[in-house]
Formats: structure tokens, sequence, C-alpha cells
């Protein structure tokens, strides 16, 4: 391809090795048992894959967007959860932190987590649904140097398993034309009346713990607000691009395993009369070919995303798109792939099952793709 270089083909062979041989063996536990061993975050910080987008300056390894999407591919293509919450400490949930935090907030809730030490989570949804703002419930009023905030938020990544969480509050009338109204604090879990609510059991994912946040009287000081009071939405906004392009590339590695794992079955699969589902069977030569060409397109799309992140753009309207537009090739391939499995593609000992479960999380996980579609509509 030709964002590969030498080095980064260094860089992908070094996390391939860190998810077949460090990863994988844990995929089945985090299903089961519904957690994610904080080690491995902890090693993926000593591999230097957390700092992938930052200066050296601050612990990071340079920014480069390409780099740590090739990292996070590799990642998806054993398990998008585990890609999931390595890519949520190293730019998910951190990069609005230290494009506009403060060096204090850098110091609590950006450096430690990008070391693996920590992990912190942002969390805006509520019953009125993420993107309702207007009819969020949680406030926050403010009380001298502190801020009360009242209210709980549902659908939290990494419930109970964060130092920090960013909690998005409405401090005034909301304006949906600004999006003024709401501003992002940075809670920690140990503050007074700050609690952690049920843990959700949910399609796939089981490492990522999903629950609910509750918050009663919880005061914090004004030096936690990220940004501006108010103004969180723009704090919060301000890694658009990035969220929706790193989101893109954990359907992408969805994708390319359940295509290589398809292809390998029929290849290998013999069946009545001599040969393999590949050699006798046309119209699965025919699917792997669609399948093919599904996971190229998206990956070139995706890759010219991040190319523009590279040289400086903001290619908000583009990051979008690859991400409705890559999750629906993931739910396709995956798809496909499960059905020329036949009946052992069901089976919960077949990684493909889970590949399908998980492509159907990322329509919904991280912004709906129904409403990024409805969004995008009004920018065009």
């Amino acid at each position: 391809m030709w964002y590969m270089t030498e080095e980064r083909q260094m860089l992908k062979n070094m996390v391939a090795e860190f998810a077949e041989t460090e990863v994988r063996p844990f995929v089945k536990e985090m299903e089961e048992n519904g957690t994610f061993p904080q080690h491995l975050i902890t090693r993926a910080g000593e591999l230097g894959i957390l700092g992938l987008c930052y200066p050296e300056e601050i612990g990071g390894q340079g920014v480069d967007w390409i780099n740590l999407a090739i990292a996070i591919e590799e990642l998806s293509k054993v398990s998008s959860c585990a890609a999931l919450l390595i890519m949520m400490a190293a730019v998910g949930s951190t990069l609005s932190i230290y494009l506009v935090g403060t060096e204090e907030q850098k110091e609590k809730c950006l450096y430690p987590v990008i070391r693996g030490e920590t992990n912190l989570a942002m969390s805006l949804c509520e019953p009125a649904g993420s993107s309702n703002y207007g009819s969020w419930q949680t406030t926050a009023v403010q009380d001298g140097d502190e801020w009360v905030i009242n209210g709980g938020k549902i659908f939290c990544t990494l419930t109970g398993q964060c130092d920090y969480y960013g909690i998005l509050a409405k401090t005034g009338e909301y304006n949906p034309m600004t999006m003024e109204g709401i501003t992002v604090f940075l809670v920690h879990k140990d503050t007074p009346g700050f609690k952690l609510g049920r843990i959700e059991d949910k399609l796939a994912w089981g490492g990522s713990a999903t629950g609910t946040l509750i918050l009663n009287d919880v005061r914090v000081p004004s030096s936690m607000i990220l940004g501006e009071p108010n103004k969180g939405m723009m704090a919060f906004g301000s890694t658009g691009p990035q969220t929706y392009a790193y989101l893109a590339v954990l359907s992408l590695g969805t994708a390319e395993a359940a295509y290589e794992m398809a292809l390998k079955y029929c290849k290998e699969r013999a069946h009545a009369g001599g040969g393999t589902l590949f050699q006798n069977y046309e119209v699965v030569r025919h699917h792997l070919s669609n399948m093919y060409m599904e996971v190229e397109a998206c990956r070139s799309l995706m890759y010219n995303c991040m190319e523009q992140m590279q040289q400086g753009k903001f290619p908000l309207t583009e990051a979008m798109a690859v991400k409705v537009y890559a999750q629906k090739v993931a739910e396709s391939v995956a798809s496909k792939a499960l059905e020329l499995h036949g009946g052992n593609g069901l089976m919960k000992s077949c990684d493909i099952e889970r590949y399908y479960r998980e492509a159907k999380m990322l329509a919904i996980g991280g912004f709906s793709v129904d409403i990024i579609r409805d969004q995008l509509s009004w920018m065009l």
C-alpha cells in the first residue's frame, strides 16, 4: 500500500505479534467474564502504542496518525474490544485533554493514561439520547470556585475501570446553533457523591465494562473544567475527525479478519466429490471477491482520511463518512464470512460469530451510524 514504509512495516509486525501472543489468549476470558486485563493496556503503553499520536516531549512517539491506524487495525484483527480500549487510551478519551487541557489536567488525566497506568472515559449518553443534548438531565451549578453536579450517565465505556471520568453536563440553556450550554468536568472516581451503577450485559465487547454513573451533589473544582464553561461541546468535538476515523479502523480490522478467515476456510474445507469449497463453487469465489473489494475500498477511504490528518487538515466530513461506510463493510463481510462457514460459523468456538457480533456493535457503539449519516447530510 502507498502509505507503508519499512518503519511502518516493522510497527505492523510488532503490533501483530503483540496481538497474537499477548491479546488473543485473553479474548475468550474477556467475553465470558466481562473483564479486561489492565496489564494489556500497560503493555501497550510500554510498547509505545499509546503514544503514537503524541510528541516525544510528553512521552509519545511523535505525532503520526497513520502509524496509530496501522496499530489499531492489527489489534482489531484479533479483538476489536481490545483495540477499542487501547484506542481510547491512545486517542479517543485523551486527545481532547492534550489539545485544550491545562497542565494540571494533563498531569492527572493524560500522562498516566498514555503510560498505560490507568484509564480515562468520556461519558455523555443519557436516557434521552447521546445526541439529544437539550434534553439531558445531568446539570452543574457553580458554587464559588466549585461546581455541583447532579444527574447520571448511561452506557459509559470502562465503568469502574478508570481513575477519571469526563462528565458532560448542562450548565446553561443549551443553544443548538452554537452548541453552547454544556461543560466537560473531569471527575475523580473517589469524589464524594460519585457512584457506579449497574454494569450491562451486552451483545459484544464483553471486556469493555459498560455501565451507569450516578452523581449526587458531586463537587468539582473549576480547575477541572476541560476547556471553557458552557463550551464543552467545542472541547469534546476538537477530536471529531480522529474519533470517527479510528472507530472506522476498528471496523476495517474486523472486516479484514473475517475475510481472511473465510478465505482460508473455503480453500481448506473439503467437499463431496473431491476438491474444496473454493474450487467447486463459483458462487463461493464470487462472494470472496466481493468481500476483498469491500475491504480494500474501505482501506483506501480510511487511510486517505488519515493522510489528511497527517497533513494537518481537519477532515470531519470524510471521517464521518468513513465511520459509517466502514461499519457497513464490517457487517457485510462478517455476515457473509459466517454464512460461508456454514454451521461452524454459528459456534462460539469459531471467531467468526464474534466478529459478526462486534461488527453490529460498531453500528451503535461510538456514535450511531444513522445519527452520523443524518448529521453528515446537513454538512454536504
